[in-house]
């Protein structure tokens, strides 16, 4: 026997497929026994390490060859090929789509207010043209857990043709790219005066949602830090209990400023912030998102591979069928 043909056999070898598959296997009951997040060393190791990825492609290799003797074997009538084969092929394509995911996957996670710009796989570039932040109108702080979003907050982008909505579930396809919002915030607008001149004006990200939450800026070439955090609009008591009420579409904040470790003081935010010859002073209030892009050629696949397994399993159950039901009746 030629080289070649003792290759294809080896290849072709169904005990060549089994201990493969028991191998993956044996490897990730000992990881999710001895250690913890078994299907993400798993992934990691298919991503970064050859040995994982080589043992991959040769069990790939290993399907589309009995695939194809599968249906050759079927020689019966076309109609045995027809039936046998959509679930051997979308067990491949989804395994194929599963390890080019893995792979070749590119994701970038960018911070974006209104009128940034976010580039898809394909060059297309994105205009970040509206942010809906779907917030409750006012929230009590012993609520907070049932949550501050009347419905998830959603990101209108602007492209050369048209616009986009994009959401939290499910990612969106543009350009190539799957988009989904993964964070967002309060980006509160600032101005800082120093003797009638404008030091600095903008929005400042801030992570100080749900309320009770604190986080803090500095400005480039001021050495303060400024510490944000939700003020209440009011407090409600009722006999021994209070809860505090927080207006969420015009905010209120309470600023603390230190130099260094120095606190200088704390103020509302309801009102222009003298200190150190400066004048801090609240604008209206922005949103920004942390939006996830994410370029996978293996998606397609994946989910092609699993529409081609829900169709082939019933009708390779039916080819079981048939064919028992034949070689009983020979039998007979």
């Amino acid at each position: 026997m030629s080289v070649p043909k003792k290759i294809l056999r080896i290849l072709a070898s169904k005990g060549v497929l089994f201990w493969l598959i028991m191998t993956w296997l044996a490897y990730y009951v000992t990881v999710a026994i001895w250690g913890s997040e078994a299907f993400e060393h798993f992934v990691e190791g298919l991503r970064t390490n050859l040995i994982f990825k080589t043992f991959f492609i040769f069990l790939l290799v290993n399907l589309v060859i009995h695939l194809v003797t599968g249906v050759y074997n079927q020689r019966q009538r076309l109609l045995h090929k027809l039936l046998w084969l959509p679930l051997s092929l979308g067990v491949f394509i989804f395994l194929l789509g599963f390890f080019l995911s893995i792979t070749s996957k590119h994701t970038e996670r960018v911070v974006l207010g209104e009128e940034d710009t976010v580039k898809a796989a394909d060059g297309e570039i994105y205009v970040v043209k509206k942010i809906q932040p779907n917030l409750k109108g006012s929230v009590l702080d012993i609520d907070e857990m049932k949550g501050f979003f009347s419905m998830e907050p959603k990101v209108t982008l602007a492209a050369s043709d048209r616009d986009y909505e994009v959401g939290v579930y499910p990612p969106s396809r543009l350009g190539g790219s799957y988009f989904h919002i993964m964070e967002f915030g309060l980006a509160p607008g600032i101005r800082i005066t120093s003797g009638g001149r404008t030091v600095i004006q903008g929005y400042m990200p801030q992570r100080i949602l749900p309320p009770g939450s604190s986080d803090s800026f500095t400005v480039q070439g001021l050495p303060f830090r400024f510490n944000l955090m939700l003020s209440p609009e009011k407090v409600i008591e009722k006999g021994r209990s209070s809860a505090r009420v927080y207006n969420l579409k015009t905010p209120a904040y309470r600023v603390t400023i230190f130099r260094g470790e120095r606190l200088i003081g704390e103020w509302p935010s309801d009102k222009g912030i003298d200190f150190e010859n400066l004048t801090l002073t609240f604008l209206d209030t922005g949103y920004w998102i942390r939006l996830e892009a994410v370029e996978d050629r293996g998606v397609p696949l994946v989910v092609a591979g699993i529409v081609l397994v829900i169709i082939g399993l019933p009708l390779r159950l039916a080819l079981f069928v048939t064919e028992t039901i034949g070689k009983r009746r020979a039998y007979i």
